[in-house]
């Protein structure tokens, strides 16, 4: 009995990992034309691969690469395509997609293999997608150095590479630079978490509360431990009085229609609050667009600081390490003092190219 479970496991684990996607494609095939068909004669974007768990931060990647689109691409209808319809549907948008009409796939700190479902797909839509460009939004890439990392580095490459329509945007200068040491084509770009490209574009509460809130994750990504959680919160609590916790992930599903309920919230939380403490990359870039100051926690990877860099000249953002929580309370008095006119031009600049890039064809 014990070598027929091993032997089962080990079929379901080689189905999951390589035939799962295959086996949705080809069981459901066209079968979902008749929602697309009707799109058939106009210019089509389809954005593949939309979130639909509880991360606000990829949900708010894919509320600004919707409005992004629907800005730099106007004359184009597009057709939001969630995460579980993305193998289910992308035969039956095949069938339906003409020339000129493009694929864009929804960036995100998820190339790599620390969310191995989510390159699967990914690799997937690259692999059947073929006559159409495919833009992956802007990612953060990360592999992990041990056999499994290397694996899946390799399948990625491999698809990658053998792709002529494809381009990726990473959102950091390690994730850029990674990648280009590996794919062949230069089809490699550098710009911006596209949740910056709402700097400007949300409203913005105008009078401020006194709240401090602390937005800390629990899970894999994090570089700091239960114990200095709790150290930062004695700390907090010992020197503020309004501190709240609070967290850009929820566990339960969103689905795309619900999306800009939670992100009103989360924005209208982050836009009136005195200070946020966070170790979350979009906890960071939310409070900077909506000009609240914020104390950041390094994280493991690299994605903070590579997006940091965007917006390393703003006073309102103060970067810290493990080893400084104990001055928590100065960097955060420090900040709070600070005020600022931070200028979106530049920022807006990199989306304004990429949209120019896309547009005409240069990938």
């Amino acid at each position: 009995m014990k070598i027929l479970s091993r032997l089962t496991n080990k079929i379901y684990k080689y189905i999951y990992k390589r035939a799962w996607y295959e086996i949705i494609y080809f069981w459901t095939g066209k079968k979902y034309v008749s929602l697309y068909d009707k799109y058939i004669g106009q210019k089509k974007i389809f954005l593949l691969m939309e979130p639909e768990y509880g991360n606000l931060g990829d949900h708010a990647i894919a509320y600004a690469s919707e409005k992004f689109i629907n800005d730099k691409f106007p004359e184009y209808k597009l057709i939001s395509v969630s995460e579980s319809d993305t193998c289910i549907h992308l035969k039956s948008i095949k069938a339906v997609c003409e020339e000129g009409d493009l694929f864009f796939i929804q960036g995100g700190g998820n190339m790599g293999s620390l969310y191995p479902y989510i390159e699967r797909m990914r690799r997937f839509c690259v692999k059947k997608i073929k006559n159409n460009p495919v833009i992956c939004l802007p990612v953060s890439v990360y592999f992990e150095n041990n056999f499994n990392g290397r694996k899946e580095l390799k399948k990625s490459i491999n698809v990658y590479n053998s792709s002529t329509n494809l381009i990726i945007y990473t959102r950091d200068i390690a994730s850029y630079d990674y990648l280009r040491r590996y794919v062949i084509r230069d089809n490699v770009k550098l710009v911006p978490d596209m949740v910056f490209y709402l700097a400007g574009k949300t409203k913005k509460e105008i009078s401020k509360n006194e709240d401090y809130l602390v937005c800390l994750r629990k899970e894999k990504e994090s570089a700091i431990g239960e114990e200095k959680r709790e150290e930062i919160s004695r700390i907090l609590l010992k020197n503020y009085n309004n501190v709240f916790l609070y967290d850009t992930t929820i566990w339960r599903t969103v689905n795309i229609g619900f999306r800009e309920i939670e992100l009103d919230t989360l924005f209208r939380m982050f836009s009136r609050a005195k200070c946020v403490i966070t170790d979350r990359m979009h906890g960071m870039i939310i409070a900077f667009i909506m000009g609240t100051p914020c104390v950041v926690l390094e994280s493991f990877d690299t994605k903070i600081l590579g997006s940091y860099e965007w917006i390393k000249d703003s006073k309102k953002v103060r970067i810290i390490r493990a080893n400084e929580i104990e001055n928590i309370s100065k960097y955060i008095d420090d900040i709070c003092e600070m005020s600022e006119q931070f200028d979106f031009v530049e920022l807006h600049k990199k989306f304004d190219n990429m949209g120019n890039d896309i547009l005409n064809g240069r990938y």
